[in-house]
């Protein structure tokens, strides 16, 4: 986890459930071995986490840590929860205008600010519902996994196609075939690539068609949808046992 947040920095949001597993397991060496032993792998993953970006900052001041600013100065992408949050905003009169910023294609308005935030405090909340239900066991190891993964693809600010693409190996090993899972990744095909060859304008200015964000929104919605509905209903099986699959 520790060299996964040095490369890419989602995979810190598995440490908890990560810590929590072992905790479970380990419950058998009394309530103080097992806060010695939780408490020694989180110190070590923060050594190495802390030892890999002091590195960088001692090689280069002034972009040893640009893979933490780089996250917190970026706009909110277009393919994002948070931007379709804009989108239906700009429905209503908040503008919006789109940019291409951060090697991306981005959405910037007036709602910028309260989307990221509605996206941060999802992220929160969603968090600790699935640790919650992993530490009192109500949700295995495998679905806590998958869980966390699914809030940050619904809260992030930056939500491409090849975070999908991460995801979905995770999630038909743990949940098996879902039909519901089926039209979220038909849809992001859908998007990209072909939404993003025929429905952006480049001239004389930037320009998204209505299409373009809709098929986004309709994604999105069904993403946020599935990722509820997996973490309300998922996991009851106890660890070491395989939650039923199948389609549905």
């Amino acid at each position: 986890i520790a060299v996964g947040t040095l490369v890419k920095l989602f995979p810190l949001v598995l440490l908890p459930v990560t810590l929590i597993a072992h905790g479970r397991a380990a419950r058998a060496g009394g309530v103080w071995g097992v806060i010695r032993g939780l408490a020694g792998g989180a110190l070590v993953c923060a050594v190495i986490v802390a030892a890999g970006f002091g590195l960088g900052y001692v090689v280069d001041p002034s972009h040893g840590l640009g893979a933490i600013t780089y996250n917190l100065g970026r706009p909110v992408q277009v393919e994002s929860v948070p931007a379709t949050l804009m989108w239906l905003g700009s429905l209503v009169g908040v503008p919006t205008h789109p940019v291409y910023a951060s090697i991306s294609y981005d959405l910037v308005g007036r709602l910028s600010g309260v989307a990221s935030a509605a996206g941060d405090v999802g992220l929160v909340a969603g968090m600790l519902w699935v640790w919650w239900r992993q530490l009192t066991g109500r949700m295995d190891t495998g679905h806590a996994v998958v869980g966390a993964l699914l809030v940050l693809l619904c809260t992030t600010g930056v939500l491409s196609t090849q975070f999908l693409l991460w995801v979905a190996p995770v999630l038909a090993v743990v949940d098996g075939f879902r039909y519901r899972w089926l039209a979220v990744f038909l849809l992001t095909a859908l998007i990209f690539p072909v939404l993003y060859q025929v429905a952006i304008e480049y001239s004389p200015i930037l320009r998204y068609s209505g299409w373009f964000l809709a098929g986004i929104a309709a994604r999105n919605l069904l993403l946020v949808g599935c990722t509820v509905g997996f973490l309300v209903s998922s996991g009851r099986a106890p660890d070491g046992v395989r939650a039923p699959g199948g389609g549905d």
